[in-house]
């Protein structure tokens, strides 16, 4: 599983992949699409499914009460990129400073190349020795977990954002550690294939939320 980090969230950060408490723990955010606020309530209690009518890119599911409509979008695209190897879905979940960064560590000189070397990165737990399908898809995603700033430290991030994007003002930090299902092939589970949830960092900056590809 670490070796997909290298070109996730760790071709940003290779240093703060620990797991925490499960709790929301996060302070407001700048959507006005959903209420985000600390609560005592765990993640999980109030889980709603957003469909491409709202403006996902695929299914989604996430806490509401944790997780904004605008956060779910950038979510679903990122996980959608990744599916479908498509440069034009990570182009729309993150912050163009941000990917550019990432392409020039991750050695891709597009977004379309970097989409598909996960897609390949992802196949070797997606497809499986002897399975009939030649390739993959992700059709719906769900948030299972979270830690929001009260259970996480991501001061190494704010650093590193900072460095890329020198004006950034950011207002919520989050990790959502997700599953991902190809629906369409047998409902083939990431996390049951790669034997965990897949971390997904979301952060506000500037106002819009952004996936740390």
């Amino acid at each position: 599983m670490r070796n997909i980090f290298k070109t996730t969230a760790a071709v940003i950060l290779a240093a703060v992949m620990l797991t925490a408490p499960v709790s929301c723990g996060s302070k407001s955010s700048s959507s006005s699409n959903s209420v985000v606020k600390s609560t005592d309530i765990p993640y999980g209690a109030n889980m709603t499914k957003h469909t491409v009518e709202e403006g996902v890119a695929i299914m989604t599911e996430v806490d509401h009460d944790c997780v904004s409509l605008e956060e779910s979008k950038v979510l679903s695209f990122y996980i959608a990129g990744i599916g479908q190897g498509k440069g034009e879905l990570i182009e729309q979940c993150t912050d163009k400073k941000l990917l550019d960064y990432v392409l020039e560590n991750s050695g891709c000189k597009t977004a379309d190349e970097y989409a598909k070397q996960l897609h390949e990165e992802y196949k070797n737990y997606m497809l499986k020795a002897g399975e009939e399908e030649t390739d993959y898809d992700f059709t719906y995603v769900v948030a299972e977990k979270m830690d929001g700033e009260s259970k996480k430290d991501f001061s190494t991030f704010d650093e590193t954002i900072h460095k890329i994007i020198p004006d950034a003002e950011i207002t919520n930090r989050k990790c959502l550690y997700i599953d991902a299902i190809d629906i369409d092939h047998g409902s083939k589970s990431l996390n049951v294939r790669m034997g965990d949830y897949l971390p997904v960092y979301v952060f506000t900056i500037n106002g819009t939320p952004c996936v740390l590809v």
